[in-house]
């Protein structure tokens, strides 16, 4: 940190600053479509997954605001866990079935939402991976202790 409390901007730190913002409307992004789908095309009647789209919408939203609000590199690989999850859940539900229903990749919002949430991960975790690391307090650095 630099006199008088203010960071240098780097390069770094605009990569990790605008991943998590573009990571953050992209996992909202992700809800939203879920959302829609739930409300508008009838997956709420589906057993069992209706429900977890739900939790989708919701986790979204919680995790959207947490990688904004609160910048650690556990929040935005948190967020980039989510967003691979979401797109794991899909992909397992076309291949295999997921609890009694099979999906299709040509089912609404599928190629869209699989792109959304690729795409969140991989902000995400470039945004993480350029998150600076915390220092641990000013008490603990060489220059702050009085021998």
């Amino acid at each position: 940190m630099r006199r008088g409390g203010r960071r240098k901007v780097t390069r770094r730190r605009v990569v990790a600053a605008g991943g998590r913002v573009v990571g953050a409307g992209l996992v909202w992004w992700s809800g939203d479509a879920h959302w829609h789908l739930w409300r508008d095309v009838g997956y709420r009647y589906i057993p069992i997954i209706g429900p977890l789209f739900v939790v989708q919408v919701v986790m979204a939203g919680v995790l959207g605001g947490l990688v904004l609000v609160w910048w650690r590199r556990w929040t935005a690989l948190s967020g980039a866990a989510f967003a691979l999850g979401t797109l794991a859940g899909f992909v397992t539900s076309v291949v295999h079935g997921l609890f009694g229903f099979r999906d299709v990749w040509s089912s609404p919002y599928a190629v869209e939402c699989a792109v959304l949430e690729g795409a969140a991960a991989l902000v995400l975790v470039v945004s993480a991976a350029a998150t600076p690391r915390r220092r641990r307090g000013a008490a603990s650095s060489p220059e702050s202790r009085r021998d």
